[in-house]
Formats: C-alpha cells, structure tokens, sequence
C-alpha cells in the first residue's frame, strides 16, 4: 500500500527509490516526498495542481499533501522520501505549503550511496526548494484528518474484509458523510481505493513468489479468484496469468 507501507517511517528515515514507466492514483502520507525526472516526461498532480516534468525537473512533496504520478513518454525517475522529524527546523509546525511544488534538482550518487549523508541531503533538498519559495497556510485540516485515518485504516485492513461502513466506525463519524468526503479527496470511491490496494500487491506477488494465482486472491483480499480476475482486467487491463509471464 503505497500511502503507508512504502511511507511509513521510524524517526528520522530517508529512503530513496528508482523506477520507470510510473503511474499511481492520488494518494497521501506523513513524509516528504522528492520526485526528480530523471528521463523522459510525466505529469504529477499536487493538490489538484498539474505539473509536467522533464529531464532534470522534480517536485517536492509535502506531508499531507494529495498527488499523483502518471508517466507520458519514456519516463524513468528517482524518489526520496524522509521524514519530517529529519528537518524540524523547516518544517516547524508543518502548518504551511508550498503554492508551487516544482523546482530543478537531482541529488548526487555519493549522497545516494551514503546514508550517513542523509539528514544533510533533507536539509540540502528543503534549502534548495525554499530559494524564492512562497507558502500558504493549510486549510480543510479537519476534513484532511478524517481522510488520513481512513487511510490508515484501510492500509492495516485491506487485506481483509475492510468495508466502508468499519472504517467510517474507526474515525466515528457517518458512513455518507466519510464516503462522500472520500470520494472528493481522492477523486475514486472507496472500494475503488480498496481494489486498487489489493491489486498492486497481487502484482508484487505474481512477480515476486511463485504462489498460485488463487492464493494470491484470497491473500490480498478477494473473496474469489472470479472476483480478483475480474477486477484485475478492470484495473490492470489484462489477466493475472498474463500480466505473470509478460
């Protein structure tokens, strides 16, 4: 799950991911989150803002703020994620953002290859983003908070039966109420949210482990192999058995 599992952190943690061809639905969490465009070009959403990055351009991400990637042509990228807890002296509060995430950067192999380098590369990426930067006060926090903890829910849970319902009890407010304030955040419902979250795992097992397809379903989730395949093709555009042997 990318909102916690690939975020989440102990205190003062700095990790750093390659790859190509990404896209992922809007999502948030608790980490900053470094996104340099290494080759090609893709478009990341902040906050309903829209950029289109190329070679050399990256975007820094702010806790809690919403975003999505999604790969144009021949993309390849790098991304850091660090806690907040590395930068207290710039992120303070953390009750601002940036009203524009987009700036030129790119860390340098030795920082990558060095972890004892890390805390000065949070600072280094947070002063070379703050050159002539302008922020704004965060609004909707309340709203926003509801929304984090149904994610969370959904991260610990949505392996299992994970309905609605259970987890708009865990935040204790109303089923309409979360299911509409979901939908507006995201921008899908939230057993679209919860497919998707099982079928991204299901890749990383079809890849990964060599598991029958049918105990993949249930691991992740589905209550059938008819209902993985299904939503599989939905999502993915092809089969599971498919998808393995590509």
């Amino acid at each position: 799950m990318f909102f916690e599992k690939e975020h989440s952190f102990n205190e003062e943690e700095f990790r750093i991911f390659s790859g190509q061809n990404f896209s992922f639905m809007s999502h948030i969490h608790r980490s900053f989150e470094l996104y340099m465009q290494t080759r090609g070009t893709s478009e990341v959403v902040i906050d309903k803002r829209t950029y289109i990055l190329k070679s050399g351009q990256a975007v820094l991400i702010f806790p809690f703020q919403y975003h999505s990637y999604r790969a144009i042509e021949n993309s390849a990228h790098n991304i850091c994620i660090f806690s907040p807890d590395l930068v207290p002296d710039y992120y303070g509060s953390g009750n601002f953002i940036p009203t524009d995430n987009l700036f030129e950067f790119a860390l340098s192999q030795k920082t990558v290859d060095n972890p004892f380098l890390y805390r000065s590369a949070a600072y280094e990426i947070c002063g070379e983003f703050d050159k002539e930067r302008t922020y704004a006060e965060k609004k909707n926090l309340f709203s926003q908070d509801k929304v984090v903890s149904v994610l969370l829910y959904v991260n610990e849970n949505y392996k299992q039966k994970c309905l609605l319902y259970d987890a708009s009890a865990s935040v204790g407010f109303d089923y309409a109420y979360i299911s509409k304030l979901f939908k507006k955040s995201i921008g899908i419902t939230y057993n679209q949210y919860v497919n998707y979250l099982r079928i991204q795992e299901s890749k990383k097992l079809l890849k990964t482990t060599e598991k029958a397809i049918t105990e993949i379903a249930l691991e992740c989730g589905f209550l059938s192999l008819r209902v993985f395949n299904r939503k599989f093709s939905e999502i993915e555009g092809t089969t599971p058995s498919a998808y393995r042997n590509q």
